[in-house]
């Protein structure tokens, strides 16, 4: 059974700006975003997760990733990951 479901692609930033200014492009595109300072990267404290509901997919994931590292970098980023939660059925998760 494939399940839609909330994928999040990671992305880090060396300031605000241009974490709020690729936060606004990806908007711009009709995609939801959260932003803090995690500081999990000291050189790129900047966090900011595109969240995009989906079946996951490799290729459409592959599609994304690679989209959105270019825009990232198009604002001084890069991209730091995917992750998505494990749905095992109709509001069950794991």
């Amino acid at each position: 059974m494939k399940i839609a479901r909330p994928v999040d692609f990671s992305h880090v930033f060396v300031d605000e700006a241009s974490a709020r200014s690729f936060s606004a492009a990806v908007q711009n595109r009709g995609l939801a975003t959260e932003m803090e300072k995690s500081g999990c990267d000291p050189e790129m404290p900047w966090d900011v997760v595109v969240v995009v509901e989906m079946i996951p997919d490799l290729d459409a994931i592959i599609r994304i990733e690679q989209d959105l590292s270019d825009l990232a970098a198009s604002h001084g980023g890069r991209d730091d990951g995917w992750g998505c939660v494990r749905v095992i059925g109709e509001g069950n998760q794991v």
